[in-house]
Formats: C-alpha cells, sequence, structure tokens
C-alpha cells in the first residue's frame, strides 16, 4: 500500500490485529463494569472510564483501518488509546494514596 498524502498511518494497519485487541479490550470492559457495578467500588470509577476508552478506541481503530484517509478517526483512535493508560495508572494511584494499608497510618 503506497502512502498517499492523506494516509495519516505511515504503515499498512492489520484489520484482524485491531479486531482481536478490540475484542479483548471491550470483554475486559464488561468484566470491569461488572464487578464495579457488583461491589460498588466507587473508587474504581476512573478504571472503568479508561477500560472504556481503551475498548472505544481499538473499535475506532477497526473503523480507520478501512478509511486510512479519515483524519477523525485516527485523532479518536489515537487519542483513546494513548490516554487510556494514563487513566489506569492514575486509578492505581487513587486507590494505593485512598488505601489505609498503603497510606502509612
Amino acid at each position: 500500500m503506497a502512502v498517499t498524502i492523506h494516509d495519516y498511518y505511515r504503515y499498512k494497519p492489520s484489520l484482524d490485529a485491531a479486531i482481536v485487541v478490540a475484542v479483548l479490550y471491550t470483554l475486559a470492559f464488561a468484566g470491569t463494569l461488572l464487578q464495579f457495578i457488583r461491589y460498588r467500588s466507587w473508587v474504581w470509577t476512573v478504571a472503568v472510564l479508561a477500560s472504556a476508552m481503551e475498548a472505544a478506541g481499538y473499535i475506532a481503530r477497526c473503523l480507520s483501518v478501512k478509511n486510512v484517509d479519515n483524519k477523525n478517526l485516527y485523532i479518536i483512535n489515537f487519542t483513546l488509546i494513548v490516554l487510556a493508560p494514563v487513566l489506569m495508572a492514575a486509578a492505581c494511584y487513587i486507590v494505593f494514596v485512598c488505601s489505609p494499608d498503603f497510606s502509612g497510618v
């Protein structure tokens, strides 16, 4: 696949890999959401949001692979996939800081 001026990927993205990862992250999000609701652990709100962002990012990636010249899909998938781990790290930080086992109290 030749790189054109409107092709935002500098390589040929794999649709198969995007689908596999999108399914796995969607299953992880569903499991996280069910546990979040079941145990009413509101401190994990940021982690659930990060899981949703990761799943949405890879779903947008699946769509973007078929439309490599669509700038909006590229921005959406890139932004969600990059920012989700930052939120997950923030969720872990919140849990460790708020937990009496780790706070030093």
